[in-house]
């Protein structure tokens, strides 16, 4: 952008901070893109999606199976934009007693919200190593955050972690059971939200921060740029360079695909469709929650 032209800011609302936005923010991408974008930490999806919907955020970056959960429920115009990566962060983190799913019988689960976001992630692996619904209790704590504080508490015997705090458990102790890449390796990763509504009248603008964002994630992957993103990783969460590698590293590990074409979005959204069809019995299209007109070229 020219010097002196007044940049058009842009909330966001997302669970992380991951590489993509950190290039994009320190290497100026943003500002390029004439962009003033403001993050806010949510403290799950119902805070989140809520407060996309009443228009107190322009973007979110979130899980797809929201989307498509508020769309069933409540015709709620939430539309996908981009995905970033496939490969899903996700892992099951236990007590350090818990030696294995076996042991998690009649016990209480941390998730976000109890039909949405990753819980259903979570039921298919329980359910592929022999535990059913009823064989324990899924209890509403929050994102990734809050999952982590109510592991240290010892108000949950599990749940799934993602980056940072996935490494922060490791740290303190808890056990590493299982990552969910094992079940889902194509998952949508990095997803971007945004209403129906916003979109129809703010799609140059969305069009732009997308385009960043791209830039972000390409520079983000290179492995040529790690010691540079490392230092940035280290900033933006107050950690020593070691304990940012090893946050570099664990989020590197879970891509399985950067910057995919649409051609391998479409599956995995179907993916997200057809597990949450199997677990509610409502049965919708995935393209009913997809709007590609905004994909950055």
């Amino acid at each position: 952008m020219a010097d002196g032209e007044r940049l058009t800011p842009l909330s966001v609302i997302t669970f992380s901070r991951p590489l993509a936005v950190l290039a994009a923010e320190r290497l100026g991408f943003f500002r390029e893109a004439g962009l003033e974008v403001h993050y806010t930490i949510t403290r799950g999806s119902v805070e989140q999606i809520r407060g996309l919907l009443a228009g107190r955020f322009d973007v979110a970056h979130t899980a797809a199976d929201n989307v498509m959960a508020y769309n069933d429920r409540e015709a709620a115009g939430l539309r996908v934009v981009w995905v970033g990566d496939l490969g899903l962060g996700q892992k099951l983190f236990v007590q350090p007693e818990i030696p294995d799913y076996a042991s998690l019988r009649g016990a209480q689960l941390g998730v976000d919200a109890l039909d949405t976001g990753y819980a259903f992630v979570l039921r298919k692996m329980l359910s592929l190593h022999g535990l059913e619904p009823d064989a324990y209790q899924l209890v509403s704590v929050g994102g990734t955050r809050e999952r982590f504080q109510a592991l240290r508490e010892k108000t949950v015997a599990g749940g799934l972690l993602s980056a940072p705090y996935d490494t922060a458990a490791e740290d303190a102790g808890f056990r590493l059971l299982d990552p969910a890449s094992r079940y889902f390796p194509n998952y949508p990763g990095l997803t971007v939200a945004v209403t129906e509504g916003w979109l129809s009248q703010h799609k140059e603008l969305l069009q732009r921060y997308l385009a960043a964002l791209r830039r972000g994630m390409a520079y983000g992957a290179d492995p040529a740029h790690r010691p540079e993103l490392v230092r940035f990783l280290a900033a933006d969460q107050g950690v020593d360079e070691e304990a940012a590698l090893r946050r570099y590293e664990a989020e590197r590990a879970v891509q399985s695909r950067v910057l995919p074409s649409l051609a391998e979005v479409l599956p995995a959204l179907q993916g997200v469709r057809t597990l949450r069809n199997e677990m509610t019995g409502v049965h919708r299209q995935v393209e009913e929650s997809f709007d590609t007109s905004a994909w950055p070229q």
